[in-house]
C-alpha cells in the first residue's frame, strides 16, 4: 500500500521499496540489479520496475512514466490498444539490453450498463433525456442543498439508497414517471445490462493511448532504443489499424536533444577558440597547431570509453568537453614555452 499522504499521485496498487548497494560488494552494480530483478520475477501479476529515486522523477517529467523508455500508443478502440500494446511487449522483451517491460494497467472491473429503449420511451410519450436526467439523480445523487454548521458548510445530495443502488433486481424495479404521472418500472423503457469495462482510460493529444515502458541495462540508450523502433516499425507499424500509430518519449528524447545542442555549441565553441588563438598569436598556423590537440586528445578518451563498458551518455560528452579544454590549455602552455624560447633565449 501507500501512504495516506504520499508524495506521489499513484493507486495504492503502487508501492516503493528503496535498496542501498554496498559500495565493497564482490558483485558488480549490473549483477546486483539482475539478481535482484530475478527473485522479483516469481511474484505473480507484480510488475516491476528497477531504478533510482532521481532518475524515477526526470523519467516522470519527462515521459508521463517512470522508465527510460515510453512507447505509446494512440488510438481507437481499447480492445485494439490492449491487443497490440501485448504485441509490442513480446516483441521488445527479445531485444538486447532491454529490462522491465511493462504495459500501462488496464483492469476489468465490475459495470452496469442502462440503456433506454427509444421505442419504448416513444409508445409512452417519455423524453430520454429527462427519463437519464432521474436516472443519474437517483443512482449517482445530486445537491440540492447545503447544510450550514456554524462555518462550515456540507452539500446536501439526494440520491437513493446503497441498498437500492447495488441490487440489480431494485434497479429493474425502479419506479419511473410517465407523462401522466402514472409510474412503469425502469426494465419496461430500459435494458439492465451487468457487464465489465476498463477502470482506467487515458488520453493525450485528443485520442485514446496505452503506454509500454521499458529500462535499459548493460547497452547504450540510444543504439537500443534505435533497434526497438527499426523492429517495431517492420514487424508492428504495418499491422496497426488505420488511424493508430506510435510515439516514443523518456530518457533517450531528452538525451537525444542534449547531444543535439552539444554538438551546435561545441561548432561554435571551437570557431570561437580559434578566433581568441589567433587574436593572441597572430598566426594561423599556431592556432591550428594548438587545435590538432584536440582530436589526437579524444582518441585516447574514446579508448577510456570502450575500457568502462562503451556506454556513450551525455554525462560522457560532458567528460569530453572537459579534455577538450585541457588539451587546448596544455598546448597553448607549450607553444608559448617555445616563443618564450625562441624571443628571449635565442633557443
Amino acid at each position: 500500500g501507500r501512504a495516506e499522504r504520499d508524495e506521489h499521485g499513484e493507486p495504492v496498487s503502487n508501492s516503493e521499496i528503496e535498496v542501498e548497494l554496498y559500495e565493497d560488494s564482490e558483485r558488480t552494480r549490473n549483477e546486483i540489479l539482475a539478481d535482484i530483478r530475478k527473485n522479483l520475477d516469481v511474484l505473480k501479476g507484480v510488475s516491476v520496475n528497477v531504478g533510482q529515486p532521481i532518475s524515477h522523477r526526470l523519467d516522470h517529467l519527462l515521459s508521463g512514466v517512470r522508465a527510460q523508455v515510453a512507447i505509446k500508443l494512440y488510438g481507437t478502440d481499447l480492445t485494439d490498444l490492449r491487443v497490440n500494446a501485448s504485441k509490442i511487449a513480446k516483441i521488445i522483451q527479445g531485444i538486447t539490453g532491454v529490462v522491465d517491460v511493462q504495459i500501462e494497467k488496464q483492469v476489468m472491473v465490475n459495470q452496469l450498463h442502462i440503456r433506454l429503449k427509444y421505442d419504448a420511451l416513444q409508445r409512452y410519450g417519455m423524453q430520454p433525456g429527462l427519463v437519464a436526467e432521474d436516472l443519474e439523480i437517483f443512482y449517482n445523487g445530486k445537491v440540492v442543498s447545503q447544510v450550514i454548521e456554524g462555518q462550515k458548510y456540507y452539500d446536501l445530495i439526494l440520491r437513493a439508497t446503497e441498498e437500492d443502488r447495488s441490487n440489480i433486481e431494485n434497479i429493474r424495479n425502479t419506479l419511473i414517471h410517465k407523462p401522466d404521472g402514472s409510474l412503469i418500472p425502469l426494465e419496461q423503457v430500459a435494458d439492465i445490462l451487468p457487464t465489465t469495462g476498463i477502470n482506467t482510460i487515458s488520453h493525450e493529444k485528443t485520442q485514446r493511448r496505452i503506454t509500454i515502458s521499458c529500462n535499459v541495462q548493460g547497452r547504450d540508450l540510444g543504439t537500443t532504443v534505435e533497434e526497438i523502433q527499426n523492429t517495431l516499425n517492420e514487424k508492428i507499424k504495418p499491422e496497426l489499424p488505420e488511424g493508430y500509430y506510435l510515439e516514443y518519449g523518456g530518457q533517450f528524447e531528452s538525451q537525444k536533444a542534449a547531444s543535439g545542442l552539444i554538438m551546435i555549441l561545441s561548432i561554435f565553441s571551437l570557431g570561437g577558440i580559434f578566433i581568441v588563438l589567433f587574436h593572441h598569436f597572430k598566426s594561423a598556423i599556431i592556432a591550428l597547431q594548438i587545435m590538432l590537440n584536440i582530436p589526437l586528445a579524444l582518441i585516447g578518451s574514446v579508448i577510456a570509453v570502450q575500457l568502462t563498458g562503451g556506454v556513450f551518455s551525455v554525462a560522457t560528452l560532458v567528460g569530453f568537453i572537459t579534455l577538450t579544454g585541457i588539451a587546448s590549455r596544455n598546448g597553448i602552455m607549450m607553444i608559448s614555452h617555445y616563443i618564450h624560447l625562441v624571443h628571449h633565449e635565442g633557443e
